[in-house]
């Protein structure tokens, strides 16, 4: 497994790689940056890298655009078999393009991928496009119980991570995002 936090600045741009059973799968984590163009350069570096090789995963955390002003040129050029995205509702979907307008950085290709995120993606090369809605844990707070904490390499090396349903959540300041 190699796992690379991009330098890109302000935003991000994670990309994994997993050698398995002789074959290589790939995932990024978030694509865009404040200023853009030192993710645009890091994400043209990756696709050489990918050497003709569709994407398997792409992830992204939130629509923000530092978190998403590359993501068009990433799967124009190497595509992405699937793409998982959180889910906005009409209200969110509003504030996100109002919040956008407000930093300037509003185009019309992020108002498409706002209003209509399915169409776009596929549109751009991704074969398939999973919406993902917070849901809800049923406690007041939105915080979910404490995970216990993975268990320590093994004497190969390996790490073995283990995620449990209060694992997936999101609160403002939280260091797991």
């Amino acid at each position: 497994v190699t796992r690379c936090q991009q330098p890109v600045g302000q935003g991000g741009f994670h990309t994994t790689e997993l050698g398995f059973g002789g074959r290589r799968y790939t995932a990024v984590y978030d694509c865009g940056a404040l200023p853009r163009q030192p993710c645009l350069d890091q994400v043209a570096a990756y696709s050489t890298s990918m050497d003709g090789e569709e994407l398997d995963l792409l992830v992204l955390s939130h629509l923000d655009q530092d978190h998403t002003n590359a993501v068009e040129e990433l799967i124009g050029g190497v595509g992405a078999r699937t793409v998982v995205i959180p889910y906005l509702n009409d209200v969110e979907r509003v504030v996100e393009l109002a919040r956008c307008a407000a930093d300037g950085g509003l185009t019309g290709s992020f108002v498409e991928m706002i209003v209509d995120p399915q169409t776009w993606f596929v549109d751009r090369g991704a074969g398939e496009v999973i919406e993902v809605d917070a849901g809800d844990d049923g406690d007041e707070t939105g915080a979910a119980e404490p995970a216990d904490s993975p268990e320590p390499p093994n004497a190969d090396g390996a790490i073995r991570t283990v995620f449990n349903q209060g694992d997936i959540h999101e609160e403002p300041g939280d260091p797991r995002r």
